[in-house]
């Protein structure tokens, strides 16, 4: 998921749910991380399996 597909989604949430922007991002606040310009889809299929044999 891209940063502006995020941020879109977290505005559809906050509109949906009726949240103050400020008082969101106050409990769940988007940390700046920079996304890969490729996703290493091996590398995530072994983390998934990994997390499911955990859980």
């Amino acid at each position: 998921m891209t940063r502006e597909a995020a941020d879109r989604l977290l505005a559809r949430v906050r509109a949906e749910l009726d949240l103050d922007p400020a008082a969101l991002a106050m409990l769940a606040p988007l940390p700046e991380v920079p996304l890969p310009a490729r996703l290493d889809v091996s590398a995530l299929a072994a983390a998934s399996v990994a997390a499911a044999s955990v859980a």
